[in-house]
């Protein structure tokens, strides 16, 4: 592959308080056709530094006060390959005609596309920085929207097309989303100072065009082609869109199980077949028919949100007194919804493997009516209507703060370590994910993947290390 690009860039600085920089840049790549193979991208960023005013300054307020603001584009390449716009043949034989002999045959291995150029991904970006007492009190505040034009994506087609279809420029993503951070840096004394960090942000997502776009799926939408043809991106909807179905509490008898049939029985409904083994029993979820067709299908399916992690945060503090240090850093998210799937995500969910120790006493029975998960079975129909055809009793609203890293340390003084002819000797001791506060309650970290079962259980150690740093 070939990739050729200029780059030019102009800085502007005015006394400090005007500041203005564009940039330009021309790229061509050989993963495109000859025709559509160069783009040009550009990009200007510019701040106002309102501190360096003297009226500002006369106020004595802010030590550091400046609005900046940039838009920019650039190219982007990936999920095609090198030279998927040219024609390949394949070759082979097949048995043709009365003689049953074999004959030679090529065809053209693909279908492609001479017409798709760069996908363009631009930013827009608007913040404040700020600084009070002295820079003792310091943060910024940033609001951006990102967004991606002609990406490059798999469109779904009829199957009576016969060919496989490249990758055309036909999907549009944007995201919207905001930062913000603030930090206090004081020194009490000679021998004491100390330090807090506080960092939030959050993004919406949303795929504004999706050309091609599939049926939805139950559970998680985040597939370019699901093999089901679902569950792929949802035009108009974010990225990793939940949608489930709703649940109207848990049928108690018999009599409410019949009666719950008479609603929801009407042909081609997904309910199992009422009068078999797998019918609905006491202890079933009530799905709810939204679209009041008489049945429950896909069509009642509504959007729940979505499993990307909202409201992350962190929180540095640290603190220096004589020779000793101390640092630690406190890491979260506030909203994230989680559709567990694989083996350990329902009671179960294949009768051949360990299940997960969450549901046990947890499930209803006659004697734990308000129990907070539906009937335990064995019974691959009536487990599919209670837990793998996500309802929204399926889906945790998890959120988590977790300590990644404490760090204890002293250092030792240097009249002691020079006399050893060492310039520096610290001593410390350092814990890693030493403790966590969370709602996820099914037996996984909080930082876990949705996913469950053998091959996808993340492991996160708790580590406590002793340390020397050395210096001669």
């Amino acid at each position: 592959m070939g990739l050729v690009s200029y780059l030019g860039r102009l800085n502007y600085d005015y006394n400090g308080i005007y500041l203005i920089e564009g940039q330009f840049r021309r790229d061509g790549s050989s993963k495109f056709d000859k025709d559509n193979r160069w783009a040009n991208f550009a990009g200007i960023s510019g701040g106002i530094r309102f501190s360096e005013y003297d009226f500002i300054r006369e106020l004595d307020i802010f030590d550091n006060l400046k609005l900046r603001a940039s838009y920019g584009e650039t190219g982007s390449q990936t999920g095609i390959g090198n030279y998927d716009y040219i024609s390949s043949i394949s070759t082979g034989t097949t048995v043709f005609g009365y003689t049953g002999a074999k004959v030679n045959t090529s065809w053209i291995s693909a279908m492609t596309s001479s017409e798709r150029t760069w996908e363009r991904v631009a930013t827009t970006n608007i913040g404040l920085d700020f600084g009070f007492l002295k820079n003792r009190l310091s943060g910024s505040f940033e609001y951006y929207i990102r967004e991606n034009k002609g990406m490059l994506i798999s469109m779904t087609y009829p199957q009576t097309l016969g060919a496989t279809a490249p990758k055309t420029n036909n999907g549009n993503f944007q995201a919207k989303g905001w930062e913000f951070q603030l930090n206090w840096n004081d020194r009490v004394n000679s021998d004491f100072s100390y330090r807090v960090g506080f960092s939030l942000a959050d993004a919406r997502t949303e795929v504004t065009e999706y050309a091609g776009a599939v049926a939805i799926g139950v559970g998680l939408n985040n597939k370019v082609i699901a093999a089901d043809k679902t569950g792929s991106f949802i035009e108009g909807k974010p990225l990793n869109a939940l949608y489930v179905y709703k649940t109207d509490g848990i049928l108690q008898n018999q009599a409410e199980v019949d009666a719950y049939y008479q609603t929801i029985n009407a042909s081609g409904t997904l309910a199992p077949v009422q009068g078999t083994a797998s019918q609905l029993t006491p202890g079933s979820v009530r799905k709810v028919d939204l679209n009041n067709d008489g049945k429950i299908t896909t069509d009642d399916l509504y959007y729940y949100g979505d499993a990307n992690p909202h409201f992350t945060f962190g929180l540095n503090l640290g603190a220096n007194y004589k020779n000793f240090d101390f640092s630690m850093f406190i890491q979260g998210v506030g909203q994230q919804y989680i559709a567990r799937e694989g083996q350990l995500a329902s009671p179960w969910f294949s009768g051949w493997t360990n299940q997960n120790a969450t549901f046990w006493g947890n499930t209803w029975t006659e004697d734990n009516p308000n129990a907070k998960y539906p009937i335990m079975s064995r019974n691959g129909d009536r487990n599919n209507w209670n837990y793998k055809w996500y309802n929204d009793i399926n889906i945790s609203n998890c959120w988590y703060a977790r300590a990644k890293n404490i760090v204890v340390g002293y250092t030792l003084p240097k009249h002691i370590v020079r006399k050893a002819y060492m310039e520096n000797l610290r001593l410390y001791i350092s814990a890693d994910n030493l403790f966590e506060f969370s709602n996820v309650k099914d037996g996984f970290d909080p930082e876990h993947k949705s996913a469950s079962g053998q091959g996808n259980v993340d492991v996160y150690a708790r580590t406590i290390s002793f340390g020397i740093d050395l210096t001669f």
